[in-house]
């Protein structure tokens, strides 16, 4: 189950990237600026980006739990942590309105990309550095 889970979570931060990448797509290409289907598009997953997030900042200890049959710091605590951190940064710029605000919150995402990685590929990383 847990590994469903798991690879439910990845699709989900795919998801949740998809706000900045049709933003970015806009910015970029003017055929696409007036495509209905991608504006509505870009509606829904900026309503959902926040909902998403706390789903997964819920349901994250879940999936480390049935893992690892408790709760330890492991490579998808660092996974966990980054992405509060980015929320709470997102969060900023969404009450500010700061462009340093967002530009720390796009960085923060990029950690987030590392410690993913680091869970998907090395899982057991930390365990094998204590020891």
């Amino acid at each position: 189950m847990y590994v469903y889970l798991g690879w439910f979570f990845v699709v989900i931060l795919g998801i949740m990237i998809l706000p900045a990448l049709l933003s970015f797509l806009f910015k970029k290409s003017t055929s696409a600026r007036k495509n209905k289907f991608l504006k509505e598009l870009l509606k829904l997953s900026r309503k959902s980006h926040k909902i998403i997030v706390l789903l997964v900042i819920v349901l994250a200890p879940v999936h480390g739990y049935l893992a690892l049959g408790g709760l330890r710091f492991h490579t998808g605590s660092l996974v966990l942590i980054s992405i509060i951190v980015t929320s709470i940064l997102g969060y900023r710029h969404y009450k500010l309105k700061k462009k340093s605000s967002i530009n720390l919150h796009k960085l923060s995402v990029a950690l987030v990309a590392v410690f993913l990685g680091v869970h998907l590929l090395y899982p057991n990383l930390i365990w094998y550095l204590m020891n």
